[in-house]
């Protein structure tokens, strides 16, 4: 009863132990010359024990790879890309690539090889052609070119304008207000982090002559050197007549002797990459 078709396939109905019965015939008389439990399979567990999909190091340095939650004690062998780099229990790799290992227990079970990643890790390098600043009215929208990993190796996060965050993966800053700020580029594996002081140029809307040190002068909202090689303000009247031609870089527009009104400006600027621009607009002078 229950014989068993495909011996070459038998898959055992309960676990770990199953029973077998053999029995032998001749083939001419018919002759049973014997049945028993002849055949009492076992099934070994398979080794049991975990990996992270993915390792990383810092440049320069290492990482060491052992086994997660092992049943008990097993051999490995460890391997990149099909060839054997190392037989003992954990691994150190200072190589970016991908890596399987396989365990065997001690009864000579093995498990099926398990795969995992290991990549390299770096420091941010921000530098002043990386940080692309597109002025959209009073605000601009500002970004860190990482999209082909110009940063370093690394995956890094981003915060504007303070190194304890809130860090954010997007490298997008949006609506970010005339000035000067700083952003912090950190790497997510803890390789190295590094800033920037970049400016978003703006001009005020008015200011007050008035000796009180708060508007006193009228002035370039986020001019620096490292993204900018010269920056003219030319300031006119109402009628059109030039007032004053200023080197905004260095200096700013008092307003000496000139009365409330509004008052219009013709900004000039030069980058470190030779491009020129232009901007235009009003303010108000105040008492």
């Amino acid at each position: 009863q229950n014989e068993i078709e495909n011996t070459e396939t038998y898959v055992n109905s309960s676990p770990n132990t199953d029973t077998l019965f053999g029995r032998g015939d001749d083939e001419l008389s018919g002759t049973c010359f014997g049945i028993g439990e002849h055949l009492v399979l076992n099934v070994l567990p398979a080794p049991s024990f975990g990996l992270l999909p993915a390792y990383s190091f810092c440049t320069g340095s290492s990482v060491t790879i052992s086994s997660l939650g092992a049943a008990e004690d097993y051999s490995y062998q460890w391997y990149e890309q099909g060839e054997l780099i190392g037989a003992e229990e954990s691994i150190i790799i200072d190589n970016s690539g991908s890596y399987s290992v396989i365990a065997t227990t001690t009864a000579g079970c093995s498990s099926k090889a398990v795969e995992f990643e290991v990549h390299e890790s770096a420091p941010p390098v921000l530098t002043s052609e990386l940080i692309i600043v597109d002025a959209n009215g009073d605000t601009a929208t500002v970004t860190v070119n990482n999209d082909n990993g110009e940063l370093g190796l690394g995956i890094y996060e981003y915060a504007l304008d303070s190194p304890f965050g809130p860090f954010q993966t997007s490298p997008i800053f949006e609506r970010v207000a005339a000035g000067l700020h700083t952003i912090y580029a950190v790497d997510q594996n803890g390789c190295g982090a590094d800033k920037i002081i970049f400016g978003v140029v703006g001009l005020p809307k008015f200011f007050t002559p008035n000796n009180d040190t708060i508007n006193d002068e009228f002035s370039v909202l986020g001019l620096t050197e490292d993204f900018y090689q010269k920056a003219t303000l030319f300031i006119y009247n109402r009628y059109g007549a030039l007032l004053a031609q200023i080197d905004a870089m260095n200096s700013n527009w008092n307003g000496a002797d000139m009365p409330p009104s509004d008052y219009w400006y013709e900004l000039q600027l030069i980058d470190t990459q030779g491009v020129r621009t232009k901007t235009t607009g009003h303010f108000t002078l105040k008492q």
